[in-house]
C-alpha cells in the first residue's frame, strides 16, 4: 500500500466552491488544504471498506503529523477517487473550528 499527502493545486473550482473563498482567500490560505497525491492498494490485496478505512485513519492522523513536520496544521484535505470510474471528490475537515464556521457559511447562503 502506498498513501502520500502533498501541496493542494492552485486553481481547483470545486475546492473553492465548497470552500466559499475568494481569489485573494485562496492566495493567503492555499497552504492550508492538502491533497492525497498517491494512494494505491495493490491489486492482489481484497479486504472490504478496505480504501475507506485507510482513508479515514490518515484523515485523522494527518493534521499532527503535518504539525511535526511542516510546523502548521492544515485545515482541510482533499481525496481525489478514481475519477474514470466514479468522478468522485471527497473533503476531510481536520479541524472543528473550520467544519463551524463552514457550516454558518452555508447557513448564511
Amino acid at each position: 500500500m502506498l498513501l502520500g499527502f502533498g501541496a493542494a493545486t492552485w486553481l481547483c473550482a470545486s475546492r473553492d466552491k465548497f470552500i466559499g473563498w475568494s481569489h485573494e482567500q485562496r492566495q493567503k490560505n492555499l497552504h492550508l488544504v492538502v491533497s492525497n497525491a498517491r494512494f494505491l492498494i495493490l491489486p492482489w490485496v481484497c479486504s472490504d471498506n478496505l480504501a475507506s478505512k485507510v482513508l479515514g485513519l490518515a484523515a485523522r492522523q494527518l493534521a499532527e503529523d503535518w504539525q511535526l513536520r511542516y510546523s502548521y496544521s492544515p485545515l482541510l484535505s482533499a481525496v481525489a477517487g478514481n475519477l474514470c470510474r466514479n468522478r468522485s471528490l471527497q473533503w476531510h475537515l481536520l479541524s472543528s473550528c473550520k467544519l463551524e464556521s463552514n457550516r454558518q457559511n452555508a447557513r448564511a447562503r
